[in-house]
């Protein structure tokens, strides 16, 4: 198989950091890396929806460009998701990997017992959650990632700090996650499409009482502070040390495509 590689990104808008995470996915594709994990952060802050989201139906773009908030479609399922105060990391693995192979609930549960194992090292009582937990309609419209709670999925008390999505292409494995430092998901309250204020303000309630900042339990958590044991964690799940790689070892032409085709996408939301 070919060899296991991380990356500790900086932050970047929403359309360049999909495109680093989509190139990841097109080289585990092609058997030139068998694992990729990447953690970066974003700037400015960005709300990213599911790759089969109709952004109509889910966020308010215009207003979101008015904020100066940006918007991207992730090449991953899921629902919308705020993007600011938390670190994101990015698992991408070859057709021949476990990850790729396996199930979905067997694939979150190992990523997520190697966060649960990350947030333990730095003295956080995380564990998975055993049970799906849906505030809303799942398929209901306009209805954030984090109003749900899946199975596999890490929380702290009961309140979700973790979210995350999957997705399989030509038989690898691409999966993102949310490690939430400072609950700003209640931000996309503000961006729902639509003028009706009750449904905002019910959205807004659901998302401040099942979702908890890691901050809430150790106020000097940051997510750079996150960084290092996750990569820690990882390496002990794999049982090796991924070779370290920066994006300046990504092949340009091919990321500047794939970025220039996530702005074109966001830039046409009405």
């Amino acid at each position: 198989m070919a060899h296991s590689v991380q990356l500790r990104s900086g932050a970047s808008d929403g359309p360049r950091n999909m495109a680093v995470d989509s190139l990841l996915l097109s080289m585990a594709e092609r058997g030139e890396t068998g694992f990729a994990l990447r953690t970066y952060l974003w700037e400015p802050a960005c709300v990213s929806i599911g790759r089969l989201q109709d952004p109509s139906r889910e966020i308010c773009a215009e207003r979101l460009r008015a904020g100066g908030i940006g918007a991207v479609r992730r090449p991953t399922g899921g629902r919308a998701v705020w993007h600011e105060s938390e670190l994101t990391y990015c698992i991408a693995a070859c057709p021949d990997h476990f990850l790729a192979k396996c199930g979905i609930e067997e694939a979150l549960a190992w990523t997520g017992s190697a966060l649960a194992d990350a947030l333990a090292s730095m003295g956080l009582p995380a564990v998975l959650a055993r049970a799906d937990r849906h505030s809303l309609h799942p398929r209901m419209p306009a209805n954030p990632c984090f109003t749900s709670h899946g199975r596999m999925e890490v929380t702290i008390g009961g309140a979700k700090v973790v979210g995350s999505a999957q997705a399989r292409r030509h038989g690898a494995f691409l999966e993102h996650g949310s490690m939430i430092v400072r609950n700003d998901q209640v931000r996309l309250a503000d961006f729902l499409p639509g003028t009706d204020p009750g449904s905002r303000e019910a959205v807004r309630a659901i998302l401040s009482g099942t979702v908890r900042g890691l901050a809430d339990f150790d106020p000097g958590i940051t997510p750079e502070s996150l960084r290092e044991p996750v990569h820690r964690a990882f390496s002990r799940a794999l049982g090796e040390e991924p070779v370290e790689m920066d994006e300046y070892g990504l092949d340009s032409c091919e990321l500047s495509r794939l970025e220039s085709s996530f702005r074109l996408e966001a830039a046409a939301w009405a």
